[in-house]
């Protein structure tokens, strides 16, 4: 995956972070939200949810066939990987955060 990443594809101005940044956001939320679906205390839920959040391998492998089919640009392809990563890396706290938590109830 590295070498398909361009990361002067990114756009870098004020609008292209916080784009990136809502969506990374919107993808982390959208993940908790699935987990208050499940029928327990907070605690489970937030475990549930936040385990939910760290699946980009899958979509790292999909990216990389878009890219490759001709599907999707070299510029998406990058934000793509970028959201996968935020949201790869900030699942690993919030599941480390609500395991805390689930232990302590």
């Amino acid at each position: 995956m590295g070498i398909s990443l361009d990361l002067s594809q990114l756009d870098y101005s004020a609008s292209g972070i916080l784009l990136l940044l809502w969506l990374s956001l919107l993808a982390i939320v959208s993940k908790l939200l699935a987990g208050w679906l499940a029928g327990a205390p907070w605690q489970t839920k937030a475990v549930v949810g936040s385990a939910m959040v760290p699946r980009g391998e899958v979509g790292l492998v999909f990216a990389e066939l878009g890219l490759k089919m001709g599907i999707i640009d070299s510029k998406l392809f990058t934000e793509l990987v970028v959201i996968i990563a935020n949201t790869t890396l900030l699942g690993q706290l919030l599941l480390k955060w609500s395991l805390k938590q689930y232990v302590n109830h």
